[in-house]
């Protein structure tokens, strides 16, 4: 499972700047880190155990396919919208971005891997 939108679909890398003490905004150096080399503990690709399925409802476009899982209107409320949790293994074969039908209603449902550090659709 990849999440293009979030980074998680291949390497990355960091750049740290240093800003020029000669003026606002110059750079004097930027450094590339490469995970494989110079970290301190192994690189790991992160596989979430638990994925946000946040929903919004969507007005103007086509209706989408049944929803697969429990009924969008029943996640918690995020944003003005509805977020509910499932584990990575349910919503493999959804795509982040589709559009969804719901209880009658259409939803554009986008997935967001849950970091170590949040619970639940409260901590986003």
């Amino acid at each position: 499972m990849t999440f293009p939108e979030f980074g998680f679909a291949g390497r990355s890398v960091t750049r740290i700047t240093a800003p020029d003490r000669k003026g606002p905004g110059a750079v004097i150096r930027a450094v590339a880190l490469d995970p494989e080399r110079e970290l301190s503990s192994p690189h790991r690709r992160y596989e979430p155990e638990r994925v946000a399925a946040v929903a919004g409802i969507s007005s103007g476009g086509p209706a989408g396919a049944e929803w697969p899982l429990e009924p969008l209107a029943d996640g918690v409320a995020l944003n003005g919208g509805r977020c509910a949790v499932y584990a990575t293994a349910r919503v493999r074969s959804i795509r982040s971005g589709a559009t969804w039908t719901s209880r009658g209603a259409t939803y554009q449902v986008r997935l967001r891997p849950l970091l170590p550090d949040e619970a639940d659709c409260a901590a986003l």
